[in-house]
């Protein structure tokens, strides 16, 4: 197969083109969170880190239960130290990160253990595709001991992030990445760090790199109007409806079917646009939708209303449909198609291997989604008349 964009009208395309759809796994572009220690000016709280502060000269040495990591996001907060020992790597980091500890006055002789508390948001609407963690640091002593990770991410161990080296804070080391996809979840999150300290001055400097990829999707929601609709009706009834998607840039394309008309469409970002493929736009066909949405998560909020019942209204009063009884479809599934970067759509050329009939397929990046339909019901007329 061979991919080409086709840069000539949609509308045009629509109108000539008839294909097939070939599906495709397109990602979104990944988002990438930095958390640091250390943010604020020196001797201060850090006003995004909690802990839960241990043993003097000691680490905790059993194994962390969900108690632990409760005390850990409440105060008090890390302190923002200076270098409390000769050897420490120096403030601050690659990244801007600073050292912190219990106290200003931690390791004056000696220093405490600690469990850090650093929250953090994964903004995805679906769900989350992969997840991963990057964590460069310095500590004194080390990070995690014989019994728990020196990393957790919502009360989860981060397999393999615990280092007992001797020294670790006299040059910067960096560990991972892990794959935290399972211990993430949608919204508030946190990251534990323990910095155990077996003797002397005791803290830590970090930087953790969360990269995350939010699962591709396409869902439709009604928002406002009547779940039954009674048929003949003397004016028109308005529906809202909404159609969010993530994934990467594409055009997404849905269909209002010929009983509405489409008041208008509102979208968080890109460009929407509504047309009639009939004679007019007054042709009793259904109406197009096609929205160019950029990466990301983004909604269409989409206003229709039931259009007037053709032959009436010279001599008789309007009404408007539906005019029979049964399920009413609002719309139909929503389909996201790939672009190209200019965001013309991306068609794929495929040869039929009886024929050699070659035919030009859209990429489906997702979809279609869920329909939306509600129940035309009796209203100015019986269903039986």
């Amino acid at each position: 197969m061979r991919r080409i964009s086709i840069v000539f009208a949609l509308v045009t395309l629509i109108a000539t083109i008839s294909v097939a759809t070939t599906m495709t796994m397109v990602q979104a572009d990944p988002t990438t969170i930095t958390l640091i220690s250390g943010n604020g000016a020196l001797g201060t709280p850090d006003p995004t880190i909690t802990m839960l502060i241990g043993p003097v000269n000691a680490p905790f040495n059993a194994a962390f239960v969900p108690a632990d990591f409760a005390s850990a996001i409440a105060p008090p907060s890390a302190q923002i130290v200076t270098l409390l020992d000769f050897a420490w790597v120096p403030n601050p980091g690659p990244n801007g990160e600073q050292w912190i500890a219990d106290s200003v006055a931690s390791g004056v002789p000696d220093g405490t253990t600690g469990l850090y508390a650093q929250p953090f948001t994964v903004d995805c609407f679906f769900g989350v595709d992969s997840a991963s963690l990057l964590f460069d640091y310095v500590v004194d002593d080390h990070l995690g001991d014989a019994s728990n990770e020196g990393l957790f991410v919502n009360g989860n161990p981060v397999i393999g992030s615990k280092d007992l080296a001797f020294g670790n804070w006299l040059v910067n080391k960096q560990s991972g990445p892990f794959d935290i996809t399972s211990d993430v979840q949608l919204g508030a999150n946190h990251l534990f760090v323990y910095q155990a300290d077996t003797g002397g001055p005791a803290g830590i400097q970090y930087s953790a790199t969360i990269t995350y990829e939010c699962e591709t999707g396409i869902e439709k929601t009604l928002v406002e109007g009547p779940e039954e609709i009674g048929i003949y009706s003397p004016g028109p009834t308005p529906y809202q409806y909404t159609i969010v998607y993530t994934g990467p840039a594409a055009l997404v394309k849905d269909t209002v079917p010929a009983e509405f008309e489409v008041i208008s469409l509102v979208a968080t970002d890109g460009t929407a646009d509504d047309f009639k493929p009939g004679k007019g736009p007054k042709s009793q066909s259904s109406t197009k939708i096609e929205w160019l949405v950029p990466a990301g998560t983004n909604t269409l909020t989409v206003d229709i209303q039931t259009v007037k019942s053709p032959g009436h209204g010279k001599k008789t009063p309007d009404v408007f449909k539906p005019t029979s009884c049964g399920p009413l479809p609002i719309n139909d599934g929503a389909t996201a198609f790939e672009v190209d970067e200019n965001g013309d759509l991306v068609l794929v050329e495929v040869t039929d291997p009886t024929t050699g009939d070659v035919t030009l397929e859209p990429v489906v990046i997702v979809g279609p989604s869920n329909s939306l339909e509600v129940e035309a019901v009796a209203g100015a007329k019986s269903c039986n008349d």
